[in-house]
């Protein structure tokens, strides 16, 4: 799940922002190829503003999609599997607890098992973390696949910041995966300390990322 915008993106105020521009092509597409595994189906649920100066613009699109696919294809000895449905944002105005509600609940629509909150500025570093957090997810003493798990964020080493979950948590959040008044920077600690209480709240130190790259 990955919102997106192009608003204060640095330019060439002469030729407008331009595809290599935005912190999702350089940086966070980059680092997902790189370290994702043959052995998943992903879904990049990517959402953005109407109105967006950039995203919503429908030839933009197309050469975002090209991009992406010609690094799937350059990376095609691996036999990656992802694909893209891009989320046209109505009436949330960056307001990140519902951009993210959004997201999840057209994924969970489409039977996707796990849930992966980014940012497009993030940097992941270390290959093969979703076979690591889909492991430690299933060893919750509770039940498998109950809990969340979090990776070592190197821009932020005193809170939990990105993490993965099972679909079970929307089960039992009613399909809601944020249920929260709040539209600030609440949704990690939140989400963090529901399942802390239950042992099933895992940081694996070793699988790296570094949020806000770009500012």
């Amino acid at each position: 799940m990955l919102p997106v915008t192009s608003r204060g993106t640095p330019h060439n105020v002469s030729v407008g922002i331009q595809l290599l521009d935005l912190p999702l092509v350089s940086v966070f597409i980059p680092s997902f190829l790189a370290t994702i595994e043959s052995d998943y189906d992903y879904r990049l649920y990517i959402g953005y503003d109407y109105g967006d100066m950039w995203y919503d613009n429908d030839t933009n699109w197309d050469k975002l999609l090209s991009f992406i696919t010609t690094r799937i294809t350059d990376s095609s000895h691996l036999r990656l599997n992802v694909s893209v449905r891009p989320i046209l944002l109505f009436g949330v105005e960056q307001r990140i607890t519902p951009i993210w509600n959004t997201l999840a609940t057209a994924a969970y629509k489409d039977m996707c098992d796990y849930f992966y909150p980014a940012n497009d500025d993030i940097l992941i570093r270390t290959k093969g973390w979703t076979s690591a957090a889909i492991r430690t997810l299933k060893t919750c003493v509770v039940a498998s696949n109950f809990g969340i798990v979090t990776f070592k964020d190197l821009n932020n080493c005193v809170m939990p910041t990105f993490h993965l979950v099972h679909r079970t948590h929307l089960d039992l959040h009613e399909g809601i995966y944020y249920p929260l008044p709040t539209h600030g920077d609440g949704q990690d600690p939140w989400i963090f300390g529901v399942y802390r209480p239950w042992k099933c709240a895992f940081f694996i130190e070793h699988y790296e990322l570094k949020n806000r790259v770009v500012i």
